[in-house]
């Protein structure tokens, strides 16, 4: 950053957030008219970008994403295109650096072996319901030490919040060890 800064004269002031703090600190900053030039938030895809291109306070970057547009999903180059209210457009207001997604990991063979074949519902209330009827079944061959275990894959994730990972584990004498 020293080295950038010598070269184009231009003073860089870098500062970390938490998650957690890092909304509430860039609405102050756009409250004190002092707008960060580039800002980081996984939360605020959500939240601040939005509401921030709708009262105009952000640059389209579509030139930006122009030359790499190819390397994104079209899922991912829509939730970076936005309203402009003040302007009666739409256009890329953010440039996405990253993309969440939820997964499900199961045993095939505990499946296999309820007796269901190899077809895993795909929405999430049936995911839920094959679930429950292949734990069920299994418990009625004598599988109690089968659980299904949630592990969160950031640290945003909450534990009421169906972002987290899923894993049908078979565990051997748990009950025991504990």
């Amino acid at each position: 950053m020293t080295d950038w800064q010598q070269k184009n004269s231009n003073k860089v002031e870098l500062l970390f957030f938490s998650e957690d703090d890092i909304l509430e600190a860039a609405i102050y900053a756009l409250e004190a008219g002092k707008p960060p030039d580039i800002f980081f938030s996984e939360r605020a895809e959500f939240t601040l970008i939005p509401q921030c291109a709708w009262q105009g306070k952000l640059v389209d970057v579509s030139d930006l994403i122009e030359p790499i547009k190819k390397l994104y999903s079209d899922t991912t180059l829509k939730s970076v295109y936005l309203y402009k209210n003040v302007e009666s457009k739409s256009s890329n207001y953010a440039v996405p650096i990253m993309q969440q997604s939820i997964h499900i990991h199961y045993w095939l063979d505990l499946i296999r072996q309820a007796g269901f074949g190899e077809e895993i519902p795909e929405k999430w209330d049936d995911f839920w319901q094959f679930r429950q009827k292949a734990q069920k079944v299994l418990g009625q061959q004598g599988q109690h030490n089968t659980y299904g275990l949630g592990l969160p894959m950031s640290i945003d994730a909450k534990a009421d919040v169906k972002t987290n990972l899923i894993i049908t584990l078979k565990v051997a004498r748990l009950r025991a060890r504990l």
